[in-house]
């Protein structure tokens, strides 16, 4: 009862006091920091609301990264009541958990090897001399790219990730590519990778300041193209593909996927976190790195992954419709229950269940209406239950999902049945877009609610099913929507209607301006009503739980002070 209590006033505190000037102060605490001594702390985001973490006694303020102000309606007694309860609760937990077990590490999986005291020696005094003459260099362009050699390699023997002595090997060998990119940067202010072929270069991560790998297939002719596709590949689980092992196997081999004419992005995606939190956040700044330092079109970007690759592609392209034009997810899960075999026995209790939607694919099924989408098994595999589970979700909605089998093939590809999936992405890459006559909308959750010129920015019910379905007649956007309370349609889009064209929504006509058009409903029932901007408390973006959107955002940790903590 404790833990519901406590989780029911984080919740009415973060509605309540969602993120109010007073909190400000709290950024006076030096007690964020990146996740790697050699990085430099990012700046300081502002803070959120707590969430306790009863293991390491800390509270996480999470940061949504927008200001916001109380609304004078809003009485600080209430606010002072709740944190004083919050307080009192988190004491008493802590007390009466104060012998709390360690967490047991599961992943990376531990090392099997140990090198050297010699070696290890070595490798810190090499890591640490280029650390402090990158760090010396001053402003470096591209200094990533160096950064997420040296963090690979400290990790490594940090964590003990050797698994065979041949990986003794790859630390000499990422150390020394380390110091060449350091030796550039120091020497011209900037680091170079090549422009074709393999590479392995960094991006720093928005969510925790850390330096994140991605390795790369260039084309050989990039240097003279233009509006170059990208094809997001995302790799399987690997319980020891680490750092420092995701790296050097980018640096010697190309993927499974072949298309010469396109770049090839492979995101490191935390390694196996099936691409949620940071590893979902961490995808979408790889594709935006790749756009900003290579030609790449943004409306030629196509996802496709195996295995947890395929259930990243899955969950990226129903949350994320918008970034990609086509994706093929292949044997990878969709959902919870099914995937886990759970009877109903075995449910937990039914405010899990309802957060399972946040995830779960087939509650965001209609968006991915919007692309085309290959679905691929093989015909052995039992992985095959993810797509059949999608199979159904399509059929619930009158549509059928492509879905090729490879035949006779466990969990891997078929041959030809990979190379009919390039020949269909292909095409998609290589279509003219024509303007679209029918979007599509569906989420349980605001973080998900944007589909190119449509935003739903308020549910009458959290986690619930909610849509709107746009279809272009006679010349007039007519929209129909379900769950939705607060509405904003952009002029901006040209795939959506512009300045002073009409739109229908739910049977009520409206005229967008300028700057678009935002409407509300008091109830289900209510007609619609135009106003210039949204009124009052309400969640957000990005802002509706907080505690839903921890570890997509940055987020500020706060240590007690022994005293407060009861300590001695």
């Amino acid at each position: 009862m404790g833990a519901f209590w406590l989780l029911f006033i984080v919740r009415e505190f973060s509605q309540t006091f969602a993120a109010a000037d007073s909190l400000a102060e709290m950024q006076q605490h030096d007690s964020y920091t990146g996740n790697a001594p050699l990085e430099h702390n990012p700046p300081r985001q502002p803070p959120l609301i707590g969430m306790t973490d009863m293991n390491s006694r800390k509270v996480a303020f999470l940061s949504s990264g927008s200001s916001c102000s109380l609304s004078s309606r809003c009485d600080a007694w209430r606010v002072w009541v709740w944190l004083t309860a919050l307080l009192v609760l988190c004491e008493a937990k802590l007390v009466a958990q104060d012998a709390c077990p360690p967490i047991t590490r599961r992943l990376p999986a531990p090392g099997k090897v140990k090198p050297s005291e010699e070696d290890l020696k070595k490798w810190e005094s090499q890591i640490a001399g280029l650390s402090q003459r990158l760090a010396s260099a001053g402003d470096i362009e591209n200094i990533a790219d160096a950064g997420v050699l040296l963090k690979s390699a400290q990790l490594a023997i940090r964590f003990g990730e050797f698994y065979r002595a041949s990986d003794f090997r790859k630390m000499d060998r990422v150390i020394e590519l380390a110091g060449r990119r350091v030796e550039q940067a120091e020497q011209s202010r900037a680091v170079t990778v090549g422009e074709s072929g393999l590479q392995v270069r960094g991006f720093r991560s928005r969510v925790d300041g850390s330096y994140q790998p991605v390795g790369l297939e260039l084309p050989s002719d990039l240097q003279s193209r233009e509006n170059v596709p990208l094809v997001v590949w995302l790799h399987g689980r690997g319980d020891s593909k680490t750092d420092l092992h995701f790296i050097c196997e980018r640096l010697d081999k190309a993927g499974q996927f072949k298309m010469p004419e396109a770049i090839v992005l492979h995101p490191f995606g935390r390694q196996c976190v099936g691409y949620k939190s940071a590893g979902e956040t961490d995808v979408l700044e790889a594709i935006d790195f790749v756009c900003e330092e290579y030609p790449v079109d943004p409306e030629r970007i196509v996802l496709m992954g195996f295995s947890m690759g395929g259930a990243g592609v899955w969950h990226l392209a129903a949350h994320y419709t918008d970034r990609f034009v086509g994706a093929s997810p292949g044997a990878g899960f969709a959902e919870t229950a099914r995937y886990q075999r759970l009877t109903p026995a075995q449910f937990p209790p039914k405010y899990e269940q309802i957060l399972w939607g946040v995830y779960d694919v087939p509650g965001y099924v209609r968006n991915l209406f919007n692309i085309p989408v290959v679905a691929y098994s093989g015909e052995n595999d039992k992985q095959i239950q993810a797509a059949r589970v999608m199979e159904e979700a399509y059929r619930e909605h009158e549509r059928i999902l492509p879905h090729l089998i490879g035949p006779g093939m466990g969990h891997k590809y078929h041959p030809d049945t990979l190379a009919e999936i390039t020949a269909r992405m292909r095409k998609t890459l290589n279509e003219a877009r024509p303007r679209r006559k029918e979007l599509y909308l569906q989420t349980q959750h605001l973080r998900y609610a944007t589909r190119r010129w449509i935003e739903v920015t308020s549910q009458f019910e959290q986690y619930a099913d909610t849509r709107v379905d746009a279809t272009l007649k006679s010349g007039v956007w007519q929209l129909e929507t379900h769950n939705v309370s607060k509405l904003s349609l952009s002029a901006d889009d040209e795939s959506g209607p512009g300045a002073a064209d009409t739109v229908r929504v739910d049977e009520q006509e409206f005229v967008l301006g300028e700057g678009g058009l935002r409407l509300v409903r008091a109830s289900k029932q209510s007609p619609w009503q135009e106003v210039d901007e949204f009124q009052g408390l309400f969640k957000l973006p990005g802002l509706s739980g907080p505690i839903d959107d921890a570890f997509l955002d940055p987020f500020l940790i706060v240590t007690p002070d022994a005293a407060d903590a009861g300590g001695p």
